[in-house]
């Protein structure tokens, strides 16, 4: 997939005289692991000079079968919430191994944020001394979770999000309903490849039934079971929707505290500039704090009930912002 956006980030740099520690941070959505696999590939090819792959060599071949000797992944293991210092220790030793192909050799970590407190510390001492054509590759989402002196040994590749026309561009190329395109850019916050997952998981009826759901829920608070049982029937669209519900909790405090029009959504700006005065901030912030709360236990346990936490927080919701409670 070409993602146009990406390339002033690698323009300047060039495989001779790059960094031996590289951090990819950025949003979601905004094509970080489509950038690293694309240095991966160009620091593996035997004949790329600006980290473009010639695609042919034997490296490359390699790369594209998913079968390099000189590829080391490092991720979560089964039955694992965090990527552990044994697995950061063993890297450690195959660091200082000749490569099979005798070019260079990557060890990349996609999602650095699940390394544990000890495994940071330990991948601190790689970092310091890597072997000579050794290169260590992470992925961030957010690199203020990342401790300062990881950061300081790393150079940082932060993406960006790309300006509105680029942004309308590509996903006109990318053949999404010109009709929603707008809606599609509003709900991704900018965020190219969200946009279009957004597109591809026909989000935008899901969000009309959403905002349905909402309006009779603060109206009238008689549907609390039924939207219960209906956004638990699958685990994913229950996530976005649960982040709906704190975009228009923050929609109706940029309302009250800044009267900013311009940067709520505009399917819901009806429900934030009527209810940013009809509900004290304190109450606002509060009912913000549980909604997060609920994304995130849902995101990184599978195994809570569901239906209890969500009703709950529906419950909540009504009592705070009913405007019949």
């Amino acid at each position: 997939m070409n993602l146009p956006w990406l390339k002033s980030y690698t323009q300047n740099l060039k495989k001779d005289n790059l960094h031996h520690s590289l951090i990819i941070s950025g949003r979601e959505g905004l094509g970080k692991n489509y950038l690293a696999e694309g240095l991966i590939q160009g620091i593996l090819c035997t004949n790329s000079k600006d980290l473009e792959p010639c695609g042919k060599c034997q490296s490359c071949k390699l790369y594209e079968s998913d079968n390099h000797p000189d590829f080391h992944k490092i991720d979560l293991e089964d039955g694992r919430k965090s990527i552990s210092i044994n697995q950061i220790r063993a890297f450690y030793l195959e660091m200082f191994e000749s490569p099979f192909l005798g070019g260079n050799k990557i060890f990349f970590i996609p999602r650095s944020n699940l390394l544990s407190r000890e495994s940071y510390d330990a991948l601190l001492k790689t970092l310091e001394e890597p072997p000579k054509n050794t290169f260590i590759i992470l992925i961030n989402s957010d690199s203020q979770n990342l401790p300062a002196t990881i950061l300081s040994r790393c150079h940082e590749i932060n993406i960006k999000k790309p300006q509105d026309e680029e942004l309308k561009s590509w996903l006109e190329k990318q053949e999404v309903n010109i009709d929603s395109l707008d809606q599609l850019i509003d709900l991704s916050k900018g965020k190219p490849l969200r946009a279009l997952e957004l597109e591809q998981t026909k989000s935008i009826e899901l969000r009309s039934e959403f905002i349905a759901d909402i309006s009779s829920l603060i109206k009238q608070g008689n549907n609390i079971s039924e939207i219960t049982d209906k956004w638990i029937k699958n685990e994913e669209s229950l996530l976005l929707q649960i982040e709906w519900m704190s975009d228009l909790l923050m929609d109706i405090l940029r309302m009250r505290f800044y009267e900013d029009e311009k940067n709520i959504f505009s399917d819901t700006a009806n429900i934030s500039t009527y209810m940013e005065d009809k509900i004290e901030p304190i109450e606002v912030f509060k009912l913000l704090d549980k909604t997060i709360n609920l994304w995130n236990k849902f995101y990184k346990n599978n195994n809570l009930r569901q239906d209890y936490h969500l009703q709950s927080l529906l419950v909540d919701w009504n009592s705070a912002i009913g405007l019949r409670s």
